[in-house]
């Protein structure tokens, strides 16, 4: 994993306060706000700045975990956060008492979790705190790649589906490895 205690950006609340700068359109946030439409809670892995948690907060129980206290601070410090059960900790181990109808991973988040065991630690993470029903969102991204479109992938088992928002050449064949336990 890329280790939010290695880069600058996130530790500093003087650097973190321009990270919302860096994108301010996402298009991410407008598909996981109308996934999060008909749900009553949300785990916002990943969550930053808190931007997309408060906003999705209004009659909601949404729940932000993110691994650098800095974006944490600005989180917290947003108006409507106090709706927002903001939690410092790496997605990878995680475990809360509580599960959500929905989890979601932006910002290419996913992209920080290098090795198959990180990868792997994250999605247990994600199915341990999704209801039977519920749904994973993450986005991911392949710079080099300019054909993006959403893709539905098979449920992975019965209690739970995922969406994958991505950037995908036809014809490129993509498989997932399950974690214990699915």
């Amino acid at each position: 994993m890329i280790d939010a205690a290695e880069n600058g950006i996130y530790l500093d609340p003087d650097l973190a306060q321009f990270y919302d700068l860096a994108a301010p359109v996402r298009a991410d946030f407008d598909f996981c706000r109308k996934m999060a439409a008909t749900v009553a809670s949300v785990l916002d892995l990943g969550c930053g700045t808190g931007e997309l948690a408060v906003s999705l907060a209004e009659g909601r129980d949404i729940c932000g975990i993110d691994p650098a206290a800095a974006m944490l601070e600005i989180a917290r410090s947003r108006a409507g956060s106090e709706k927002v059960d903001f939690t410092l900790a790496d997605a990878r181990w995680v475990r809360l008492p509580r599960k959500f109808d929905l989890v979601v991973l932006t910002g290419h988040s996913f992209q920080v979790f290098l090795t198959d065991a990180d990868q792997m630690a994250v999605l247990a993470t994600i199915a341990a705190h999704l209801h039977p029903g519920g749904r994973f969102v993450f986005d991911s991204r392949n710079p080099h790649v300019r054909n993006r479109r959403l893709v539905k992938v098979t449920p992975i088992n019965a209690n739970c589906s995922i969406l994958i928002r991505d950037a995908l050449r036809r014809g490129t064949d993509r498989s997932m490895r399950r974690p214990a336990g699915f």
